[in-house]
Order: C-alpha cells, then structure tokens, then sequence
C-alpha cells in the first residue's frame, strides 16, 4: 500500500510540474505514469477498505467517530480525488481546468492525511 500510495503521489507532483514545461513527451510520460500508479493504489485502497470493513462498522455502531474521523475524511477526500480524476481522464481536454485544479488541491489535502492515517495506527 505505501509503495502504489508514494508512486501515485510523486508522479502526480511529477505531472503537474512537467505540465508547466514545454516538453510534451515528459508530461505525457508523467500523465501516463500517474494514471498506471493511481489506478494501482486505487485497487489496493479496495481492498484494503474491504479487509477493515467490519472494524469500521462496528466503530460506526459504537459511535466511535473520533476514532475514525480522520479515516472518514480521508476517505471521502479519496472518492473525490479518484471521481474528479475519471473526468479529468474521460472528458476534459487541455490543462487549467476548475476540476484540475480540484483534483490537485484534493490530491495534496488526500496525501497528507493518508500519511497522518498510516502514522497515526496503533501497532
């Protein structure tokens, strides 16, 4: 998980610098590794929400939401992250768009409450 999670954020801070350079082979190079690393980081968030889905029910019926609110937010930082990047992908063209700019300001809030998520875990 730490490893699709790295790789989807520094190929996203990867992209949107290549983005403000001439070159368009390194951009598309980033684009297309952001979206390769994403896509892998979104399948093991799956999976990983899957595997504690029964701990996250039971804190919801204890109404434990102190426990899990930064879990909560960080997951709903995650499901607007990976929705505004679809309709990056699929139906915006060309840089500068509001839902870019979105998904940018979502995917740096996402990235450091994930790190505080993963550090904040007792073991």
């Amino acid at each position: 998980m730490a490893l699709t999670f790295s790789l989807s954020v520094v190929t996203g801070i990867g992209f949107h610098l290549a983005g403000r350079g001439s070159n368009h082979e390194a951009w598309h190079n980033w684009a297309v590794s952001h979206i390769v690393s994403t896509l892998l980081w979104l399948i093991v968030v799956v999976l990983h929400t899957k595997r504690y889905r029964k701990m996250f029910m039971s804190l919801a019926k204890r109404r434990a939401y102190k426990k899990f609110f930064p879990t909560l937010v960080a997951s709903t930082l995650f499901i607007i992250t990976t929705i505004t990047g679809i309709v990056l992908l699929l139906f915006i063209e060309g840089a500068n768009s509001s839902i870019g700019l979105w998904h940018w300001e979502c995917g740096i809030a996402l990235a450091v409450l994930t790190l505080v998520h993963a550090f904040s875990i007792k073991k």
